[in-house]
């Protein structure tokens, strides 16, 4: 199967992965849960903590061992939760264990076979925003578990013939310079630096208060977030990566900061916003380029944090203006600081001696 081939069905694969994850949550889950909502609670926060908080585990394992791809164990592990939808806590574990596996094999493979480019994994990502709104609105609509499940099936199979992706040494060399970073700042500041920049994006992202999403206006915050994150990857590669993820991010500061009341400003603030999503993730690589699976985890990793403070606390929407103000551009002095303005128009991607 060729890149792009590959690409199509990892991409449409997310999207599928997602769609039942949040039409499982959002149907029998809700319905079991439905009489506690402290129950109901805690069942979401538990999927985030397994979904997301796993996937450096398993890529680091994957890194190491790389056995089978993980894409199709996460796909075969979610068509078992949602055969046994009607145990609703077993099938919550089983959902999002194959969603933090399959995410991981996306992943690696948006990150291999990118020909030195940050645009893939922008693509790959992208369709999670629609597949999560989309799953909701299905799940509020009703309709039969069994497409669900065959779809993702039908994603298990069309995996099963991708190759998985090329095995790599785990010696830290790099091959190309070029890939290096541009500073002298500790490793363990620029992943602390990159890592941040995540966590604020994750955690604005679900504070937004967006007061016009009403059943009109439900798939534009979504679509805008595809959009910002389909397109991020292509604007680093043509503009450079460190202009394009600070002054989307400078740029989106008002309009989300002031502005979210308004559909047309906000919009271009949530699509602003999100360009910035690839080159972060490529941030990482390019520290990590013998540890792709892992890379693409941590990122994961730093989500859930952004997240985490919302099942706790509520901020007052008066505090929200200044803490994003704040917030955002601390999340783009992040990336000043850690992202090389490298064009990349092709090449080999950061890998590691063999």
């Amino acid at each position: 199967m060729s890149v792009r081939q590959s690409l199509l069905v990892y991409t449409l694969s997310h999207f599928v992965v997602d769609f039942a994850c949040f039409f499982f949550l959002f149907s029998a889950f809700s319905e079991a849960t439905s009489s506690s909502l402290s129950l109901l609670t805690t069942g979401f926060l538990a999927y985030n903590v397994v979904a997301f908080g796993l996937q450096p585990l398993i890529g680091y394992w994957f890194d190491v061992r790389r056995r089978r791809n993980p894409a199709l164990t996460g796909c075969l592990l979610l068509t078992a939760g949602l055969l046994l939808a009607a145990l609703p806590w077993a099938s919550l574990f089983l959902c999002s264990i194959g969603n933090a596996f399959f995410h991981v094999g996306g992943g690696v493979d948006s990150l291999l076979h990118s020909n030195g480019k940050i645009a893939r994994s922008g693509v790959f990502v992208s369709s999670g925003a629609l597949g999560v709104i989309l799953g909701t609105l299905a799940a509020q609509g009703r309709i039969p578990l069994l497409p669900v499940l065959l779809a993702v099936l039908a994603c298990a199979g069309f995996l099963y013939r991708c190759a998985s992706p090329a095995p790599i040494s785990t010696s830290p060399t790099f091959t190309d310079p070029s890939h290096s970073p541009g500073n002298r700042l500790p490793l363990s500041l620029l992943l602390i630096l990159c890592l941040s920049a995540i966590l604020v994006r994750s955690y604005i992202g679900s504070v937004v208060p967006i007061s016009w999403k009403n059943d009109l206006y439900v798939l534009l915050p979504p679509a805008c977030a595809f959009l910002g994150k389909f397109s991020g990857g292509f604007l680093a590669d043509r503009f450079g990566a460190k202009w394009v993820g600070c002054l989307s991010l400078l740029l989106s500061c008002p309009l989300l900061c002031f502005f979210s009341h308004n559909i047309l400003l906000c919009s271009l603030g949530l699509f602003l916003f999100n360009l910035p999503m690839s080159i972060t993730l490529w941030g990482i690589y390019w520290r990590f380029p013998c540890y792709p699976s892992l890379s693409f985890g941590l990122t994961t990793l730093a989500l859930l944090c952004g997240v985490l403070p919302t099942f706790f606390y509520q901020l007052p929407e008066a505090a929200y203006p200044f803490l994003a103000l704040f917030l955002i551009l601390f999340s783009a002095a992040c990336i000043a600081l850690v992202i090389p303005n490298q064009k990349r128009k092709g090449g080999v991607s950061p890998c590691c001696k063999k």
